[in-house]
């Protein structure tokens, strides 16, 4: 089963210059997500991590622009088996810039009550312990879509329970939500 054309684009992209990553990911354990593909290790994972953008991945530079990151597992259960993938386990809407976004160093963003809170990166260590990839994608909002909006038209419920995070259809959000082209993305291989 291959990635959905979003996961693919994304996938299919060779690695940006490290120095200058368009999404930098950084946990608070001191691992930094700053290019596809970097490798990571489930401990270096379990905390929610921050965001920052490079300015040249924002559209519309304007003020009060927000952000939705979206972080998925595409190998679930297993990188051979991907029979439950995407599994959804991060989803958080209005980010915003909080400190003036630079081209090298990136815009780092606060994230206020996510849709669904940080699930941390748990590859099967069951018949396949194989890493997984997780991918990180970030759309701009629509000016007048807001998280509770943004709650209500995808159905969710509190954290949504593991049965609506599984097989989560990113093209059918990007068009409910009117949500166009991923301003930034990268991907990380998580291992046991």
């Amino acid at each position: 089963m291959s990635p959905c054309p979003t996961l693919q684009a994304l996938l299919s992209q060779s690695a940006p210059n490290a120095s200058s990553p368009d999404l930098l990911i950084t946990f608070p354990s001191g691992l930094k997500i700053h290019a596809p593909g970097t490798p990571a290790h489930k401990p270096s994972t379990t905390q929610t991590p921050t965001f920052s953008l490079r300015t040249a991945c924002l559209r519309t530079h304007v003020p009060g622009a927000r952000y939705m990151v979206v972080a998925l597992d595409i190998d679930a259960p297993s990188p051979s088996l991907p029979l439950a993938a995407p599994v959804l386990h991060y989803l958080h809407t209005d980010l915003t810039a909080v400190a003036p976004p630079t081209n090298n160093g990136g815009a780092k963003g606060t994230l206020v009550a996510p849709l669904t809170s940080w699930q941390a990166p748990a590859p099967s260590t069951g018949f396949s312990s194989a890493p997984h990839r997780y991918v990180f994608l970030v759309w701009e909002q629509p000016v007048k879509l807001c998280g509770e909006q943004v709650r209500e038209k995808l159905g969710i419920k509190g954290e949504g329970g593991v049965w609506r995070k599984t097989k989560w259809d990113v093209e059918g959000v990007v068009r409910k939500l009117g949500l166009g082209d991923v301003v930034a993305g990268t991907w990380m291989c998580v291992s046991n």
